[in-house]
């Protein structure tokens, strides 16, 4: 060895020895595939490491997701990687299953290390595939609309929420049968305000999407309407729905609901065109006529 060889900065570890360092974490090679296999060691600070490394190089991966919301065979298979992604600490989503498959979707990587500690945690995921993974060039980004009810759904699948605690709660009804005007209500913990603008149904297609602008309302009507933020039925983040921007039927009959805190941003219109308020989970249906009772008494 030269004098000059000491001077030399050793060459970086690959990303397999990195990943190696990793608990709970190994890579595992065969004629088919490359996987990183987890062992019952994983933890969610080993999930953040690994994906950070697969960030930092570029190397896309899949799982398949058997809690998933599906309208065909169970679960959704999934493919994240880095093409057609500008934002830091998200990747972009593609999934699929017999029959269906999605557009390009932004997901926060804090949902991802969620989705998959749980599905680990569960016996549901011992490995994710590194190899021969592709966001489809085809597929179309979505919308802001889209990625926060996407990021939404899978937050609430796989982290352990119990209960719904808004900062606010956006609600009101829109029908496209009505020619008279509607009103947009938001409730906080303190107040009520009023959107007498009727501009939900023209607004939400827009790249903006529906900006609430309203004006405080009495405290008497704040009484009337207090218990819907503190009533907001899990499902509503458990399962799948129509967001605001969801283009709908001819004629429409939209429940119109919106809400947010430090871990997800939800937007749903439930339209009785598409499933009937009879038809809807026990929960979502007294939820719903709880809501139109109020909104009638809003509008006294």
């Amino acid at each position: 060895m030269g004098i000059f060889d000491f001077f030399k900065t050793p060459p970086p570890p690959s990303f397999e020895l990195q990943v190696e360092k990793i608990e709970g974490l190994s890579i595992v090679e065969n004629s088919n595939s490359r996987i990183v296999e987890f062992s019952n060691l994983i933890t969610k600070e080993s999930i953040k490491s690994l994906l950070a490394l697969l960030r930092e190089n570029k190397i896309a991966f899949s799982f398949h997701d058997s809690l998933y919301p599906s309208a065909s065979d169970p679960g959704a298979y999934i493919d994240y990687s880095q093409e057609q992604n500008s934002s830091e600490n998200t990747w972009s989503m593609t999934l699929g299953n017999h029959g269906w498959s999605g557009g390009i979707y932004t997901i926060e990587e804090k949902n991802i290390v969620i989705q998959i500690n749980n599905l680990v945690r569960n016996s549901l995921l011992n490995s994710i595939r590194i190899d021969n993974v592709k966001i489809f060039s085809h597929y179309d980004k979505q919308n802001i609309d889209f990625n926060r009810n996407q990021n939404a759904l899978i937050y609430g699948i796989h982290s352990d929420i119990i209960k719904i605690d808004s900062n606010y709660l956006i609600f009101g009804l829109f029908s496209s049968d009505n020619y008279s005007p509607y009103n947009i209500f938001k409730l906080t913990k303190e107040k009520l305000f009023i959107d007498k603008r009727a501009t939900w149904h023209s607004q939400r297609h827009t790249q903006k999407g529906y900006i609430f602008e309203g004006e405080a309302m009495f405290r008497d009507k704040f009484e009337i309407a207090k218990q819907l933020l503190l009533e907001i039925p899990l499902e509503l983040v458990t399962k799948k729905w129509n967001g605001f921007y969801t283009t709908g039927n001819k004629n429409e009959d939209q429940l119109i609901l919106e809400f947010e805190n430090l871990e997800f941003h939800k937007t749903i219109s439930i339209d009785s065109y598409e499933i009937e308020t009879e038809n809807l989970p026990l929960e979502i249906k007294n939820y719903r006529q709880t809501i139109e009772k109020i909104v009638r008494k809003l509008n006294d």
